[in-house]
């Protein structure tokens, strides 16, 4: 989301930046995009929360070799 913002430029209008980004989507992204209601993203910043509330997490996952090569 940072790149795509950083490489527009941030004075684009709203409408611009959505159709813009929705050219960047593939794959489970772009089935999410064309799964959305129509007409339910009404601005870029809700386009923006929207995206990264489905396709970001902050919650980190460790797995077994990482565990076992951790010390205290």
């Amino acid at each position: 989301m940072a790149r795509f913002i950083e490489t527009c430029n941030i004075g684009m209008d709203s409408d611009l930046m959505i159709k813009q980004f929705v050219l960047t989507l593939k794959g489970i992204t772009f089935d999410w995009y064309t799964d959305l209601e129509p007409e339910s993203i009404d601005n870029w910043g809700h386009m923006e929360q929207e995206f990264v509330n489905r396709f970001y997490s902050t919650q980190f996952t460790v797995n077994m070799i990482e565990m076992t090569n951790t010390k205290q």
